[in-house]
């Protein structure tokens, strides 16, 4: 763990106030990659069975947040075994640590390739959704960070 990188950055139980420039200084970014995902999703999202994990990437603005890269990603239902279940997608938020050596994600929709874009083509709800789970996210790799 790079113990400047920690000391720079705001503790967990301070956010509070920082929350909301956090949000404004990833909203640009959010929206862009989000852009780039769903246009990706478009053309090669499988109605049925498992894809590659469609992903983007992008490096966290705010030096305030404990988080490095960012992910969005649309995968697959793992190990499905029924129709239904190989029709599931599933999009998650992946945020990494400053180091790159610990993440934690969080799926925030689950369906089928029409309900799931259908949700993340309308961006101004999932854009907050998602700007409100990076700031979750990091905030629980800063508290195991601190353990």
């Amino acid at each position: 763990m790079d113990i400047q990188a920690m000391s720079d950055r705001i503790p967990p139980q301070s956010l509070g106030s920082h929350v909301q420039d956090s949000s404004n200084a990833m909203s640009p970014l959010v929206q862009k990659n989000l852009k780039t995902l769903l246009e990706a999703a478009h053309k090669q999202l499988p109605e049925f069975g498992t894809f590659p994990v469609l992903s983007t990437t992008f490096q966290n603005p705010d030096p305030h947040l404990y988080a490095g890269k960012i992910n969005l990603m649309i995968e697959p239902a793992i190990d499905a075994k029924t129709e239904e279940q190989q029709r599931k997608r599933y999009f998650k938020v992946q945020v990494e640590t400053p180091s790159g050596q610990s993440h934690a994600s969080q799926i925030l929709i689950g369906g089928d390739k029409n309900s799931l874009l259908k949700s993340l083509d309308e961006q101004a709800p999932i854009e907050t959704q998602i700007a409100d789970t990076i700031q979750s996210l990091a905030q629980r790799l800063a508290e195991e960070e601190m353990r």
